[in-house]
């Protein structure tokens, strides 16, 4: 299994899913950003294709609040389809994408906010001889 880390480009997840209130369509381009801005980093990564992988989105914040992972399943999603724009899995679906829970790390003191993903390669797609 090859394991790839990829820096994304945010200090904070850029989606919650406590944005409730947050208007349609500046939802939808964030969602846009999120998703192209992942799709681009994830082929930069040079992954190839990959029957199945596991993804992971990872976010170290400033300072130790009390958070709830499962909001970051608003970020995540996005970095999920970027994922399936970058070629990477034919799809997004459970018999491609093995997504876990987003992971919040400690803040560590004098650092800056940062996340990441972490796409594990379970089987990969096995070239035409």
């Amino acid at each position: 299994m090859t394991e790839h880390h990829i820096d994304l480009p945010w200090s904070k997840p850029p989606l919650s899913l406590n944005d409730k209130n947050m208007h349609w369509a500046v939802k939808a381009r964030k969602i846009r950003e999120v998703r192209e801005a992942s799709a681009l980093l994830i082929r930069a990564a040079r992954i190839g294709r990959c029957d199945r992988v596991q993804v992971r989105l990872h976010y170290q914040p400033t300072a130790n609040r009390k958070a709830d992972p499962a909001n970051l399943l608003g970020t995540q999603k996005p970095c999920l389809d970027g994922l399936v724009d970058a070629g990477v899995v034919e799809d997004d679906s459970p018999k491609f994408v093995d997504e876990l829970m987003p992971k919040i790390h400690p803040a560590v003191k004098g650092e800056p906010g940062k996340t990441w993903l972490v796409v594990t390669v379970l089987d990969e797609t096995k070239e035409a001889s």
